[in-house]
């Protein structure tokens, strides 16, 4: 299914079941007398859109385990995020729904929820953003402690135990560790990048990627991803400021960059390359790497150059340097955690545009002119000044009056 249908289905029919649920809820609670769990022994996460926040969700789940270190941590995600779950610490179980077909979908959500029923669920931490799909998913684990978003008008309700509030001007690892708080685990201080590292085949097979494209030498490996999830293609860089960029780093810094993206996000870096003047001298790697691929790629690399999409987080678990653009949404969000990095942001007035209750749709359909601001030349100068050994800092057009935690 495409993520554009299946947001449409969450808020017709979801806000419908959302409603059903919520006159049931209020029906029988006069019935019920509310079950704490003496003793947390299964906790679920749930957060199915965005690779990226499902990164940026491991310090609440290491919070979470540290709080409760007998207790079982289940994750369930959409299939095509699986790869993420299974190199994330403190998950012992994870779940997946696959969306490639509505039927196969709605199977997967009856299996999985029968068996966490079984499983006894004691406490639910819904991660998404007001979906009344995941509000309605947690209240029929029948988890006695739910803990998620909350804003009235939203229409999907309160089913929760533990409304907690979405505090837009902070960084969404503070976000989703307020989940934590509503329920007394302790914050952090400081907030860490959760580590990660690449597993040793993935290494071998990268390596032998890059020397068979002769990049096994000396010299800096610069990485670009020129791509942004369907959620909001909005959120790329002019394809021509990136075909610029490229020929600029092959002609003037005598550097071969190395493309990056998913099977499906093949054909729109070719389109990139072909209107490069040498792009036949980049090296593209869409489509050619898994999701441990990228991680033992990028942890060889030297910087990687992206728009605000889930790369930019795994380089920063990484501690490799990045240069990020962001337009539509705001780096104060989703800017990456940690000091060696720059973020590129225009601050046109219609930005940012996108929030966790228009469903990230950007209102220019397309017209991203809050990308189109972001200049060549100081992009250039930034580069300049890291190739010639300089540490990145945040640029002239960078949101640095708000720095993201650790920077």
């Amino acid at each position: 299914m495409h993520v554009r249908n299946m947001i449409r289905i969450d808020l017709v029919l979801g806000t419908l079941v959302c409603m059903l649920l919520n006159i049931v809820h209020q029906a029988k609670r006069p019935f019920i007398k509310r079950r704490v769990p003496h003793e947390v022994r299964n906790i679920l996460f749930m957060k199915f859109f965005g690779m990226g926040s499902l990164i940026l969700s491991m310090p609440l789940v290491e919070s979470v385990r540290k709080h409760y270190p007998g207790a079982r941590i289940y994750y369930i995600s959409f299939a095509s995020n699986q790869s993420v779950l299974n190199r994330m610490t403190g998950v012992d179980e994870w779940m997946v729904l696959r969306t490639d077909s509505f039927l196969r979908f709605c199977r997967d959500v009856v299996v999985n929820l029968l068996a966490l029923r079984r499983r006894g669920i004691d406490m639910v931490f819904d991660l998404e953003f007001f979906s009344r799909f995941s509000m309605m998913f947690s209240y029929m684990t029948g988890a006695p402690i739910r803990v998620g978003f909350y804003k009235l008008n939203v229409g999907r309700g309160n089913l929760l135990t533990h409304p907690t509030y979405f505090n837009h001007y902070r960084h969404i690892t503070e976000v989703f560790l307020a989940l934590g708080e509503s329920v007394g685990i302790a914050v952090p201080s400081p907030i860490l990048v959760p580590g990660l590292k690449p597993i040793p085949g993935a290494v071998e097979r990268v390596q032998a990627m890059l020397q068979e494209h002769g990049l096994d030498g000396p010299g800096p490996r610069v990485v670009i991803n020129v791509n942004a999830s369907e959620l909001c293609l909005e959120r790329r860089w002019p394809a021509e400021l990136f075909a610029a960029l490229v020929d600029y780093l092959i002609e003037r810094r005598r550097v071969r960059p190395i493309l990056i993206g998913s099977p499906g996000e093949r054909p729109y870096v070719d389109h990139v390359l072909s209107i490069c003047l040498r792009g036949d001298k980049a090296v593209n790697l869409a489509g050619n790497l898994d999701f441990d691929g990228l991680v033992a790629l990028l942890e060889q690399s030297d910087l990687l150059i992206t728009n605000d999409s889930g790369p930019l987080h795994l380089a920063a678990m990484l501690g490799v340097p990045s240069v990020s653009f962001f337009g539509p949404e705001t780096p104060l969000l989703y800017g990456p955690i940690g000091n060696d990095n720059a973020v590129f942001y225009a601050r046109v007035y219609c930005s940012p545009c996108l929030n966790v209750f228009d469903a990230k749709i950007a209102a220019c359909q397309g017209r991203n002119i809050c990308m189109q601001a972001i200049g060549l030349e100081n992009v250039i100068a930034k580069l300049d000044s890291f190739l010639d050994g300089e540490k990145l800092r945040p640029s002239s057009e960078a949101d640095a009056a708000h720095p993201s935690p650790g920077g």
